[in-house]
């Protein structure tokens, strides 16, 4: 079995867990491979030998057929990881070492349980979605798609912006907002879900469009069907906007067109028998606690 591993870093709480993590995939006589940052992290900060097949820089060896590829992080981590696999099929799992963890669901203390049910292959795949963004000029190469949205905002502080946005080149209205969010179900629960957007099931085949802080009070979230095409330019009183996909961020020029549709390819993310989306809804938004105690 080859895995590979992908991360930044993590506090200090999660150094025994995490080489506990390499020591058991070791054992189990897993092959690992590592991307050149997080080994250099691991081997600086914890002075530990990583049991290590091979170090990657910037892409995944296209001549190695991996059986999974896990993230070591928060949601971000996770959300960088998923450009390394874009149409290979390989499925990926989160280990949270952050805050929330809507992607990155197992927890410090489920570790050793899923290395354990990755060796036994006791897990099962949930298909996810990308959106697919196309535009005239060359920007936020070369991975033109997002697990989560893509966004149009303002760059500065100052002054709101106008979208207009058409739904298979049907008008549907000109936003004056401080942006707007293009969401996959996925993502319903990322930017889309703090500017008051509706939760989405992962199984959901459909967009999210979700304005940010809109001046009219009476424009509110919209879902449409995954297979309309959705573009939209947006002006405003200065030369340059924000794009983003996901993490990535880059300054366009006002009045630049996009287009967005649902991506040709899927990933496959891995459900821990512990880890499944309602459970993580509830574990996360602390659906059911009862605060008075």
């Amino acid at each position: 079995m080859k895995l590979a591993v992908y991360g930044r870093n993590f506090p200090k709480k999660f150094n025994g867990v995490a080489i506990q993590f390499f020591e058991l995939l070791r054992t189990a006589g897993i092959q690992i491979y590592i991307n050149e940052k997080f080994h250099d992290f691991i081997s600086v900060n914890l002075a530990y030998k990583l049991p290590v097949e091979g170090v990657y820089q910037q892409h995944l060896a296209a001549d190695i057929n991996f059986d999974m590829l896990i993230s070591i992080g928060g949601d971000g981590t996770f959300l960088e990881a998923v450009t390394l696999i874009y149409n290979r099929d390989i499925p990926v799992l989160g280990i949270n070492t952050g805050k929330l963890g809507f992607l990155a669901t197992v927890s410090h203390d489920q570790v050793i349980g899923a290395v354990n049910q990755i060796v036994e292959k006791k897990y099962s795949l949930s298909k996810r979605w990308l959106l697919g963004m196309e535009t005239g000029c060359e920007i936020l190469s070369p991975y033109s798609f997002a697990l989560n949205e893509f966004t149009i905002q303002k760059l500065h502080m100052l002054n709101m912006i106008k979208i207009k946005v058409f739904c298979n080149d049907e008008f549907v209205n000109t936003y004056w907002a401080d942006g707007i969010i293009i969401a996959t179900p996925t993502g319903s629960t990322a930017y889309s879900l703090s500017c008051n957007g509706p939760i989405l099931s992962p199984e959901s085949d459909c967009f999210l469009i979700t304005p940010i802080a809109t001046h009219n009070l009476s424009v509110r979230p919209l879902v449409i069907p995954a297979n309309a095409t959705i573009r939209l330019q947006a002006d405003g009183p200065v030369k340059e906007l924000l794009a983003t996909l996901d993490y990535r961020s880059q300054a366009v020029k006002s009045n630049t067109e996009f287009t967005i549709k649902k991506s040709e390819f899927h990933i496959n993310v891995v459900n821990l028998s512990q880890n499944y989306y309602f459970s993580t809804l509830r574990e996360k938004l602390m659906w059911g606690v009862d605060v008075r105690n």
